[in-house]
């Protein structure tokens, strides 16, 4: 009877791993000044093995003080990323397309944003379930200079008006 019991657990389990959704396992990590990017992340990818097609899974945050340059790669043992996106309240910034030569956003605009990813699964499968790893990130630059850029450029400016003048006297 516990045999029986055993294996239609089995059973089941399987079954649910077999028909289940995709799934990522996420988490953003310290950067470690790694290929000189400020935001890191590394995680696994697990889709069913029939369509190992996977769309918009949140991979980790981000955050901008600033409108900002986003410059990027992903390493994707066992994946195949189509999109890497931004989203912030119901918006979304795709990537420039290709992929291949890392990924860059173009003057984002301050503010709070998750990270997602799509594309194919194509490690090994177990289970029913294809598997893939991912590891990158951004590294992020102000596209315009801040005010404090602005002020002290202007002090400069003064500090050098005002030597220039007493020179004159």
């Amino acid at each position: 009877m516990k045999f029986v019991l055993k294996r239609t657990m089995a059973a089941a389990g399987a079954a649910v791993l077999i028909g289940a959704a995709p799934t990522v396992h996420a988490m953003d990590v310290p950067c470690f000044d790694v290929a000189g990017l400020s935001e890191c992340y590394v995680g696994a990818v697990n889709a069913p093995v029939p369509s190992r097609t996977f769309a918009d899974w949140t991979i980790g945050s981000l955050s901008l003080d600033a409108v900002s340059n986003l410059v990027g790669f992903f390493l994707t043992p066992g994946l195949t990323l189509s999109e890497v996106s931004l989203w912030s309240g119901g918006s979304e910034a795709l990537s420039d397309g290709n992929l291949s030569n890392g990924i860059s956003f173009d003057k984002v605009a301050a503010g709070d944003y998750s990270v997602r990813i799509g594309g194919m699964v194509n490690g090994p499968a177990l289970f029913g379930q294809a598997f893939g790893l991912y590891a990158g990130g951004f590294s992020v630059t102000p596209a315009i200079p801040e005010p404090q850029t602005f002020a002290l450029m202007l002090a400069g400016l003064l500090a050098v008006g005002y030597v220039a003048r007493r020179r004159l006297s």
